[in-house]
């Protein structure tokens, strides 16, 4: 110590020590282990802090731990699934192998069937083109029938546009006279009609009539009744034969005392039969059209509508077939034409006849606007 002195007096050892140099370097001592217990203390409170981290840390482990082990429960459980599962699908791609073969050899059927579907089908097609070649031709063959058959429809329509409707039996009336005039008073007809009945009547004149009325002014001077009949007529056909114009009118216009005399006239008139002026012929193989034309011409007992049955009657004469004159031969050619393509001819009765007793050309025959 550098404040403490030793002297030897009298041979006595006498220690000499300077208190305020102790008191000095004890509180420097005491300083110095009061800063070292601050640092000791403030390390225990480190460590208890970490301790405490420590112990917190180690919590969560143990719970990690657990966790683990409980994922390592549930590892083993899927394990234990995936391995069961893992055989299933071992077994099903055995099985799998198995449909597969099968297919393969279904595959190899199929091919070679498709071959021999390949060939039936080209052998097809070829039959196919024949076909189509075929209905071609029966097409255009179709498309010429179509047309005879709108021929024919279109002969029809004109046929009911402007053939008369005989709704009642006519008779040639010698004995009644009818005028029949134009509205402006313009004389178209004066005699004896044709034939006449309660609907209509029939006249025919020398002249052709430019712009002929639709409606006429028609007068009928009956004999024993004192006052003429008098109608409003509509003109419902007309036709040319033999330089000679026919006309149709029909009664549209008649009052009831006036169709009264007329109806007595009609009964108490002598009439002779009126002479067969026109024959139409029909295809035999065509029956709703020889309906349609008889329906037609129902009543007017100048026109006859017969069936064609010269083949038929061909066939059932005994002895050889006799060469006919030139000109019927003609005649009988230019029927059978008008028959194969309109189906129906018409033959003009008064030319026959006029032709049998002359030498000229045969009448022709064929298609006609209205029959």
């Amino acid at each position: 110590m550098t404040n403490a002195r030793t002297l030897l007096e009298a041979g006595v050892l006498t220690i000499k020590v300077d208190l305020a140099d102790v008191v000095k370097e004890l509180s420097g001592l005491g300083e110095h282990w009061q800063q070292r217990a601050e640092r000791l203390r403030t390390q225990w409170e480190e460590s208890e802090w970490y301790l405490g981290e420590t112990r917190a840390t180690v919590g969560r482990l143990e719970e990690q731990l657990h966790a683990v082990h409980e994922a390592s429960s549930r590892l083993e459980a899927h394990s234990h699934e995936v391995a069961v599962q893992l055989r299933e699908q071992v077994r099903q791609r055995h099985e799998t192998n198995w449909y597969l073969g099968e297919l393969r050899a279904t595959h190899e059927a199929l091919r070679q069937q498709n071959q021999q579907l390949t060939k039936a089908l080209a052998q097809a097609q070829d039959d196919v083109e024949v076909m189509r070649r075929a209905a071609a031709v029966r097409q255009e063959d179709f498309a010429v029938e179509r047309a005879r058959r709108k021929a024919l429809e279109v002969e029809l329509g004109a046929v009911r546009r402007y053939g008369e409707r005989r709704r009642a039996v006519r008779i040639h009336g010698s004995d009644i006279v009818a005028e029949v005039r134009a509205l402006d008073g313009l004389l178209l007809f004066h005699g004896s009609p044709p034939d006449i009945s309660l609907t209509g009547l029939a006249f025919a004149t020398d002249r052709a009539i430019d712009e002929a009325p639709d409606f006429v002014e028609i007068t009928l001077h009956v004999p024993e009744t004192e006052r003429p009949i008098e109608a409003l007529g509509r003109l419902v056909w007309r036709d040319a034969l033999e330089g000679s114009h026919q006309w149709g009118c029909e009664l549209v216009d008649l009052l009831p005392d006036s169709r009264k005399s007329l109806e007595a006239a009609l009964a108490t008139t002598t009439s002779a039969p009126p002479m067969l002026q026109r024959l139409i012929i029909v295809d035999a193989r065509d029956s709703d059209l020889y309906d349609e034309i008889r329906r037609t011409w129902f009543g007017d007992a100048t026109v006859k509508v017969i069936t064609d049955r010269r083949r038929r009657e061909r066939r059932q004469q005994a002895e050889p077939h006799r060469p006919e004159r030139r000109r019927g031969e003609r005649r009988r050619y230019a029927i059978t034409a008008a028959l194969l393509t309109e189906r129906w001819a018409e033959v003009p009765l008064a030319s026959i006849r006029g032709e049998e007793r002359s030498s000229g050309e045969a009448p022709s025959f064929g298609r006609r606007s209205t029959i």
